[in-house]
């Protein structure tokens, strides 16, 4: 996923810009924290395993979108499939990711929206 830096919250913690909104997280790169405007490609890590999570099925929805209110990161997307112990959980056509889970509550091509602390939220640059 391709996305642009928007704001750096604290020393570990930015906000950046998607194509499907605005996504928080924690940084994660072996260099300094990046430079506002600076675009990136990344892969996303929720460490909040899928049975933790707070979650709502939607119904007659068929948009991605991600959105950031105080602490939180609501991720709207669909469960893209399944493979022993995760769940795929695509944000975006190019942004697929892979949550932990003991016991899969959900069906592939269900959408849903997730709440998660932001903390919680892994931004890794590709490369980087």
């Amino acid at each position: 996923m391709n996305v642009k830096i928007k704001r750096i919250i604290d020393s570990e913690k930015v906000i950046v810009k998607t194509s499907v909104g605005l996504l928080a997280g924690i940084w994660r790169s072996e260099y300094d924290m990046p430079p506002i405007g600076h675009e990136y490609s990344i892969e996303i890590d929720i460490k909040t395993k899928w049975e933790e999570l707070a979650k709502t099925r939607l119904q007659n929805v068929n948009s991605y979108k991600v959105n950031v209110t105080k602490e939180k990161v609501a991720f709207r997307g669909m469960i893209d499939g399944f493979e022993e112990g995760v769940i795929f959980f695509r944000l975006t056509q190019a942004c697929l990711i892979m949550i932990n889970t003991d016991f899969p509550s959900c069906l592939e091509n269900e959408w849903y929206e997730l709440t998660v602390d932001i903390s919680s939220v892994e931004i890794w640059p590709i490369g980087g």
